[in-house]
């Protein structure tokens, strides 16, 4: 099996811990499509476990759930020691601040990471001058991530657009 879809199937943080524990022994799958459920901030932290821990899985789709910053911050340390991930959804996550600026920080040590999605979060000041840092002031470079926003500035003031 290389793909798994458990969209809208109400995985809950429990059933996010048992599937990554699951998960650790199977090394075909690919694509991992949670999408719509109630993942958590410990479930969340589970599935960046199961990066870190030797997992094949190159797609990873948690958009719609409840990551929040401490999910977010997981999958952040998790990006740079894990080798196979190249998509990473986490779009409408009620992720804050901190978890954005948590990934946009952990972006240039994501070597494998090719897309991430992170529309439909909560971005302040601080988050969206992550991202502005990151993607370069208008210049996006060549080794950057795909992302599905764009920041630019106003007045000195950063805002966030949607791709």
């Amino acid at each position: 099996m290389h793909t798994l879809v458990l969209a809208k199937a109400e995985v809950n943080d429990e059933g996010a811990k048992i599937l990554a524990s699951y998960l650790l022994e199977n090394k075909g799958l690919r694509n991992l499509d949670l999408r719509c459920n109630r993942v958590g901030e410990v479930g969340a932290a589970s599935l960046a476990s199961l990066l870190v821990k030797g997992s094949d899985i190159e797609t990873l789709d948690l958009s719609s759930n409840r990551v929040r910053d401490e999910g977010a911050a997981a999958f952040a340390t998790a990006l740079s020691e894990n080798r196979t991930l190249r998509c990473l959804n986490l779009k409408n996550n009620s992720i804050g601040d901190r978890g954005l600026s948590a990934m946009a920080g952990a972006l240039p040590s994501a070597f494998v990471l090719e897309k991430l999605y992170v529309w439909g979060n909560s971005f302040a000041q601080p988050s969206s001058r992550s991202f502005l840092e990151y993607v370069g002031a208008g210049e996006v470079r060549k080794e950057n991530v795909g992302l599905d926003i764009k920041p630019y500035v106003v007045d000195d003031t950063v805002f966030i657009a949607q791709l």
